[in-house]
């Protein structure tokens, strides 16, 4: 094992990035969700950061595996906050349903749609 450079509290990783510690096997990402779950995926994502180990598996440094993971977790993030404005703007059809049901207008609302009824076709429609 070669020299080691503190990363965190009690965490260290080697200094050489090409130090068979410091691979991470693509295979690993893909099993932890990143990219499209394909190993060929990551390969192509991760570009010159790719390199073949001693046994032949597809490994990245643990700094590119840490890049990913926090774009993944920064796309993830992005997804929650735009689901929360999309939640915080209502559904006006759910609004109008539960305003209907709140002034007692249950009768308005239909249990199902009848879709047995075609919709209305002006005649100038019509063949």
């Amino acid at each position: 094992m070669g020299l080691r450079k503190p990363i965190g509290d009690n965490v260290t990783e080697p200094t050489d990035p090409w130090d068979p510690d410091n691979l991470v096997p693509l295979a690993v990402l893909a099993a932890e969700g990143l990219g499209n779950g394909t190993v060929e995926d990551l390969a192509r994502r991760v570009g010159g950061d790719l390199v073949i180990d001693d046994i032949g598996i597809r490994c990245c440094t643990r700094s590119a595996a840490r890049a990913l993971f926090a774009k993944r977790d920064a796309q993830q993030a992005a997804e929650r906050e735009r689901r929360k404005e999309r939640e915080a703007a209502g559904n006006p059809v759910q609004d109008r349903v539960r305003a209907l049901q709140a002034i007692g207008a249950q009768s308005l609302i239909p249990e199902e749609p009848d879709w047995g009824v075609a919709p209305f076709v002006p005649p100038e429609w019509r063949r």
